[in-house]
């Protein structure tokens, strides 16, 4: 990897978020009284900052995300000089915070962007071609 490292904290959070929300989508007979509950536990504040239209999204399918993903990578890809900062993503591609973030997770575990840097010092390079 080129740069600084990456701040595995907010990478796990973020991903730890995008598992609850494929859990909570896995399992629509939860109710909110047990979602409550666990608002208690090792992931409570995470599961908090979820929003209900996160889960109606991931409720309508991944054609939505392959889209927002793809914009967001051929924006990396297509910089005229690399790497790129979240500002510049940012300008570019539209959305919530919220969704630029998980889909900037999904491209990293698949490897479809590197992400280098932490905070204000944070860019993404290209990574494979998406097959």
């Amino acid at each position: 990897m080129v740069g600084d490292p990456v701040s595995f904290e907010g990478v796990i959070t973020l991903a730890a978020r995008s598992a609850i929300i494929r859990e909570l989508l896995g399992h629509p007979e939860t109710t909110l009284s047990e979602v409550l509950v666990l608002l208690d536990g090792k992931f409570g504040k995470v599961i908090g900052e979820i929003r209900i239209g996160e889960l109606l999204e991931g409720r309508a399918g991944s054609a939505p995300n392959s889209e927002y993903d793809r914009k967001i990578v051929e924006v990396v890809r297509e910089a005229p000089s690399k790497p790129v900062s979240p500002a510049y993503v940012r300008e570019r591609v539209c959305g919530p915070r919220w969704k630029r973030q998980s889909a900037i997770v999904r491209l990293v575990e698949s490897g479809q962007i590197i992400r280098t840097g932490v905070t204000s010092g944070t860019r993404y390079w290209p990574g494979k071609q998406s097959e």
